[in-house]
């Protein structure tokens, strides 16, 4: 194993490197994209209930 030339270790812990960059960024990515859809869906069915309180607002005062 210690015939090849330095650089090709050098290579190697850089595919290895970057394979364990490629893994821990794309969970936390992910992560923190989930936390924005679940904030825009708590934003949106926010809208939802005031919007139907304001129709029952509506409708009563009809």
């Amino acid at each position: 194993m210690l015939t090849l030339p330095w650089w090709i270790y050098l290579c190697m812990g850089g595919v290895l490197f970057s394979g364990f960059k490629f893994v821990t960024l794309s969970r936390e990515d992910k992560r923190t994209d989930t936390e924005f859809i679940e904030q825009e869906g708590q934003i949106y069915l926010e809208r939802m209930k005031a919007e139907r309180e304001r129709r029952k607002l509506e409708k009563m005062s009809v």
